[in-house]
């Protein structure tokens, strides 16, 4: 038997109260550094300062239709 078909038999082997645990197992050895890094960050817990305050409410008042992203990489030259 190869280690692929051996590994593929062991989802079977567990008992189903332990299938959580395995897949998140599973997951942290396959995620990414910065998929990693976002799931283990601490919440932002600084206050909101008046100028953020002030862009938040600049940003969800702007009316103008979105730019398409193809135009911001054209625009860039990121294509």
């Amino acid at each position: 038997m190869t280690d692929r078909q051996r590994v593929t038999n062991w989802p079977t082997a567990f008992p189903i109260t332990d299938v959580p645990a395995v897949e998140k197992l599973l997951e942290s050895l396959t995620e990414s550094p910065v998929e990693r890094a976002i799931r283990i960050a601490q919440p932002d817990d600084e206050p909101v300062t008046k100028t953020e305050e002030q862009a938040i409410r600049e940003a969800e008042s702007d009316s103008r239709p979105p730019v398409p992203l193809e135009d911001l990489l054209a625009e860039y030259r990121m294509k």
